[in-house]
């Protein structure tokens, strides 16, 4: 599903949620407010009938179904205790935009760390996990659980009922990079992070296959995701007598800063090196940096999510399901 696609759906959910017990505007009407053509309207109710969001009535028109967000008062952030939130912009950023979703839709938040085998929390009306804590508490439910959205979880993890998994499509941003670097003209790449993190192995999965597809050289440099192990590396790196310099492929942009750092000192020709990276986070946006980074739609997940617990809030048998999101090019456009 496109970028584009997933902010017009999003759009949609908030039309719904002002017209709760009137009938929605017509076809029409809602391509024009949204600036989209009218099958891409179809479509879009399409999906929310299928969240139970709507419901059509022959002759009569699309209603909303109304959600019930009061009974959605308090959410558990549960954030895996080896992610650093104080030195890991990303996740950060992630956990702040979906405590002002939360905030925006008037539902207090609760922040707790938990281990991988910790004891369950008390979870509250909902929850929200971050990193591979969640398998624990997806592990765990009951029948009788909240909903839940767990965050950044691995594939083999299947969501149970009022249990969703939001994910990234890591893997197709990894063949994204290696292409930017190929249309650059580079013939070999040097992949930088650490491949027991499951979203750099399945962003490293796809640099492999992108580099196998378009026959590129690759060598991977393992290191710790952070500022400072990307200071040494970029000191330590002889890339001077490299026959044919090489593209990067960095794992996040906090690394990918800290390397940019650590070359500083290098010739020219090293020291500018492009660098792909992934994450979009403002810190990489100056243009002197040369960093070039795969943007994470973090708004559009943390609405979502809050969106998604709603959802999953209004009825016991409602259904859990896996949901990806595509990296884009902050400096291209995007398309429906």
């Amino acid at each position: 599903m496109s970028i584009v696609l997933e902010e017009k759906i999003f759009e949609m959910r908030l039309l719904v949620d002002r017209y709760a017990g009137k009938r929605l505007p017509s076809e029409r009407e809602l391509a024009g407010q949204l600036e989209i053509s009218r099958p891409a309207v179809r479509s879009i109710l399409a999906v929310l009938e299928s969240e139970g969001l709507i419901h059509r009535r022959h002759g009569s028109g699309t209603y909303p179904t109304r959600l019930k967000p009061d009974r959605l008062q308090t959410v558990i952030l549960l954030v895996d205790q080896e992610i650093k939130l104080g030195n890991d912009p990303f996740f950060t950023l992630l956990v702040e935009q979906i405590q002002n979703s939360l905030q925006r839709q008037g539902i207090r938040s609760v922040l707790q760390r938990i281990g991988k085998n910790a004891p369950l929390p008390f979870l509250e009306q909902g929850v929200i996990t971050f990193g591979l804590a969640g398998e624990n508490i997806l592990s765990s439910l009951g029948e009788d659980a909240p909903p839940v959205v767990g965050l950044l979880l691995e594939k083999n993890v299947h969501p149970r009922v009022r249990a969703s998994i939001f994910q990234l499509a890591d893997e197709n941003a990894g063949e994204e990079a290696v292409q930017f670097l190929s249309e650059a003209g580079y013939q070999s790449i040097k992949f930088i992070g650490n491949p027991k993190l499951p979203g750099t192995f399945k962003r490293l999965t796809g640099v492999k296959k992108g580099a196998a597809r378009l026959g590129l050289n690759l060598e991977i440099i393992e290191c710790p995701q952070n500022f400072i192990a990307g200071i040494k590396l970029g000191k330590q790196l002889d890339l001077e007598s490299c026959a044919v310099m090489p593209g990067l492929i960095v794992s996040n942009d906090w690394l990918a800063l800290g390397l940019r750092t650590g070359l500083a000192e290098k010739p020219e020709k090293v020291s500018g090196i492009p660098i792909v990276s992934f994450d979009g986070l403002s810190i990489t946006n100056d243009p002197s940096l040369n960093i070039h980074s795969l943007a994470v739609p973090f708004e559009t997940i943390a609405e979502d999510v809050v969106i998604e617990l709603l959802r999953l809030g209004q009825s016991r048998s409602a259904v859990g399901r896996s949901v990806s999101y595509d990296f884009y090019w902050p400096d291209r456009p995007r398309t429906l």
